[in-house]
């Protein structure tokens, strides 16, 4: 249950094995949930290497499944089977959909945490307890070749504001490299002038700063733009990372850095905010968001969110009563994983969406801490 705390603690990996004899799956009654799905992977032949809900949502994995996708188990548990499969043939099928027979295992694409995909044979047999409905997915090798990976999409134009260094390791030089067309400026009053005339699509604040000035040139830029902001700081410590969230920046990177890293940020954030095609309204209440206008308001009063704390916001409101793990938010909305960005990004982000959307943040409605799990938005 929520009890709107900001002490979470990370979802724990069900048991691998089942301490109870189970018969047949639907004499469950009594039976741990985690040992019905061990025991039905068994039971199934041995080849399931997941089992998912009816909603598509990974809730056991085992070990081939992480030798599969390259994600420790419980990384995979809670996300989207779509997320890890692709038909080149029909990208939008439903995976649960497909039968376990051999003339019936459907040819996907999968994808790995290393960005490498793999061609497999994907089947699914569906399973129905009294514990609720599931699917035990088996993957089968269908080549030993990989496929190859599409060129990543395009960044667009941005903003590096701080001393111009074009080495090939610097910031300038790593977008160059990736086919940015970067824009520069000194300090955060010369990229004033430019904001006046140029429209980055993201900005990168670079700059060897003390945390003070950081600071201050950071609330110039988010005053001055709409656009995401990106710190890049040799300040490690999580309360100039922290402090930097706070202030509006969206992403927070540790000099020194990995161009490719640093090149794929930017790249995330860069397709967030140009997402604003979809014409659509939520509306839970007195809550309204506006999607295309990339609008929220509150008893029809506008609430001022940056784009980061709006993305988490539709993500939440599009599932409503789901619970996200802060490792699935960082995945599905920051483009990010726990080994490149901290989960406390998340909490944070978390804290100050419930200051502007929530009548009382200390007792909140909307966006619900569920202990042990996670989060999830309630309508």
């Amino acid at each position: 249950m929520g009890d709107g705390s900001e002490a979470d603690e990370p979802l724990e990996r069900p048991p691998s094995g089942g301490s109870t004899r189970v018969d047949h799956p639907e004499d469950v009654d009594d039976v741990a949930l985690a040992d019905v799905l061990t025991w039905l992977v068994a039971e199934l032949g041995g080849e399931g290497v997941m089992v998912a809900d009816d909603e598509g949502f990974v809730v056991l994995a085992d070990d081939r499944a992480e030798a599969w996708f390259g994600y420790p188990a419980a990384r995979l548990e809670g996300m989207r089977v779509g997320d890890l499969l692709s038909d080149p043939a029909n990208p939008a099928a439903d995976p649960l959909t497909v039968t376990a027979d051999a003339g019936g295992n459907r040819r996907v694409d999968a994808r790995r945490a290393d960005a490498t995909v793999r061609r497999v044979r994907l089947g699914a047999k569906p399973v129905t307890t009294r514990r609720g409905r599931f699917h035990v997915l088996t993957i089968i090798d269908s080549a030993d070749t990989e496929v190859p990976v599409p060129p990543p999409e395009p960044i667009g134009r941005v903003l590096v504001v701080g001393p111009l260094d074009v080495r090939a390791d610097s910031v300038v030089g790593t977008l160059d490299a990736v086919g940015a067309e970067t824009l520069t400026a000194e300090n955060a009053r010369g990229a004033l002038v430019l904001l006046e005339s140029e429209r980055p699509d993201v900005v990168v604040l670079d700059d060897d700063l003390s945390s003070v000035e950081l600071f201050a040139e950071l609330r110039v830029l988010r005053a001055a733009t709409g656009a995401p902001i990106i710190v890049v700081s040799p300040h490690a410590e999580e309360d100039d990372r922290v402090g930097a969230l706070q202030l509006g920046a969206d992403d927070y990177v540790i000099q020194p850095f990995s161009t490719a890293e640093l090149a794929e940020r930017v790249r995330v954030v860069a397709r967030r905010s140009a997402a604003r095609t979809r014409v659509e309204i939520l509306t839970f209440g007195d809550l309204e968001i506006e999607l295309d206008a990339r609008r929220a308001s509150v008893a029809d009063r506008d609430v001022q969110l940056s784009p980061i704390e709006f993305d988490l916001l539709v993500f939440l409101a599009r599932t409503p009563r789901h619970v996200f793990s802060r490792a699935d938010l960082l995945r599905h909305v920051w483009g990010s994983r726990a080994d490149w960005q901290t989960e406390a990004t998340v909490t944070e982000h978390v804290r100050r969406l419930r200051r502007k959307i929530e009548p009382d943040p200390n007792a909140p409605r909307r966006i619900i801490t569920v202990h042990r799990a996670g989060y999830r938005f309630d309508p």
